[in-house]
């Protein structure tokens, strides 16, 4: 395959503090070159160069960009799906933690991480939010819609639509995934934005419906 000639894949920076540094650079013709989808901004990746294009070597070397529907079909591309907290337990204090994410209204047993994988590094993870075929097969798996948490590039959060047991329980847990990362070290290295996704099942369809600061878009 020769490399100079395949399209660029699409893919997060790997934070906000360096998506920001490459957009804001002094030099216009370094900037990075970014499109949005869904209001994210998404970064064009040359597997040959390992590195983004700014805008400038984007429209000199006049290359396509992979769509996610190309990237599902890929034989060295597939996802990862575990369980958010995999260590819980029948240990009472797990338990506890259990019953108190009930009364908050959510169940955190429920509650997975998702990440998209490649044979070679190409992307960082939480991209998967625009795999729409992995994204159904998810929801497929666990036979319900979904929630979605994008709030990291190295991995989505989602959680079926019967894991949130009241009416603020969204909300609840929104605080809680944002408390237990802040508390990681790598929470910065991995920080991305904060948009929550409904994913529905029935119609292969998303919608936004918390985004920063946690305003509402629609009647949960």
């Amino acid at each position: 395959m020769n490399l100079s000639h395949e399209k660029l894949y699409p893919v997060f920076a790997l934070d906000h503090l360096q998506f920001l540094y490459y957009i804001f650079k002094e030099d216009e013709s370094a900037q990075l070159y970014t499109r949005e989808i869904w209001g994210i901004p998404i970064c064009a990746y040359d597997l040959e160069a390992r590195d983004y294009l700014s805008i400038s070597e984007f429209e000199c070397r006049n290359r396509e960009i992979y769509t996610f529907d190309e990237i599902c079909d890929m034989q060295n591309v597939l996802y990862n799906l575990h369980k958010y907290r995999e260590n819980l337990s029948n240990d009472p204090a797990d338990e506890d933690y259990v019953l108190q994410c009930l009364n908050k209204g959510y169940d955190i047993r429920e509650v997975y991480a998702a990440k998209l994988c490649a044979s070679v590094f190409i992307f960082y993870g939480a991209e998967i939010i625009f795999c729409k075929k992995y994204i159904k097969e998810i929801a497929d798996e666990l036979n319900d819609d979904l929630y979605l948490c994008l709030n990291r590039v190295d991995y989505l959060t989602l959680l079926p639509k019967r894991a949130i047991v009241a009416k603020n329980g969204i909300i609840n847990l929104f605080s809680e995934i944002n408390d237990i990362e802040s508390r990681s070290s790598l929470s910065q290295k991995y920080e991305f934005c904060n948009k929550f996704f409904y994913y529905i099942r029935e119609k292969d369809e998303c919608k936004e419906i918390i985004s920063e600061y946690r305003k509402i878009k629609f009647e949960l």
